[in-house]
């Protein structure tokens, strides 16, 4: 309820709201916020503008650093999941997977599927995920985390079995967008972590075409996650961090 009123596109409906409701006492200060309102939908929902937001989202990763450990487990993290009978990974799940497996073809590392329950069934994920690496990628699945409930308790639940298995570095398997937050988190839990190969980079943008001052929903889609990443990265430094 909360994202879908203080993240785009429903803070931006929302100020459009406010607008009109704030037009009964003052009309200038109502056109003001319902402006506001539009040209920030048209702007958050233009891949120019999306683009440029996720990619600083991306160069927040942090880097290994000098003399960081070489990785022993490849961990990849849960994302979205469709209910149903069974119930099943959803898109952003799915490219993991897939990076996973590529992860694990060329390096030949262990992999932990991180999940908690995410249906209404209360079915942990990481069966899901293992399931669909092991059938449908042909890649062996070392152990599973069914207890966490978010990006924060991925890391400390990961890090607790990977520690006891002497794991003490891994490669993440997210999307890029995803990898500041990821990261921080399982090196603010003792887990020396870094992006997996096939997710390291940036976000790559052609040259400019009229197109990309177009509104299109992915466009849109692409921007939430960055409003979220940000909120996110705030939210676990105040709440996570070090001293």
């Amino acid at each position: 309820m909360l994202k879908s009123l203080f993240l785009p596109p429903g803070a931006l409906f929302l100020l459009i709201l406010l607008g009109v409701l704030l037009g009964a006492v003052s009309r200038r200060g109502g056109r003001t916020l319902i402006a506001l309102g539009i040209i920030g939908l048209y702007l958050l929902s233009t891949p120019f503008v999306s683009q440029m937001a996720i990619q600083r989202v991306i160069e927040l990763t942090p880097e290994p650093g000098a003399g960081a450990p070489e990785p022993q487990a490849i961990v990849v993290l849960g994302g979205t999941f469709n209910d149903g009978n069974p119930p099943e990974v959803g898109r952003l799940t799915l490219e993991r997977l897939h990076l996973a497996a590529i992860a694990h073809r060329e390096t030949g590392l262990p992999i932990l599927a991180s999940a908690g329950p995410v249906t209404e069934a209360e079915v942990p994920g990481s069966r899901i995920m293992r399931q669909v690496l092991e059938d449908d990628f042909d890649v062996p699945v070392e152990w599973i985390e069914e207890t966490s409930r978010d990006t924060w308790t991925n890391a400390k639940d990961s890090a607790a079995i990977l520690q006891e298995a002497g794991i003490e570095s891994v490669y993440l398997v997210s999307q890029a967008w995803h990898m500041p937050r990821a990261v921080r988190s399982f090196r603010w839990n003792a887990l020396a972590a870094r992006p997996a190969p096939p997710v390291e980079g940036e976000v790559d943008f052609p040259s400019l075409r009229l197109q990309h001052f177009l509104p299109n929903p992915r466009a849109m889609e692409t921007s939430y996650y960055a409003a979220y990443e940000y909120a996110g990265l705030l939210w676990y430094r105040w709440e996570h961090a070090p001293e």
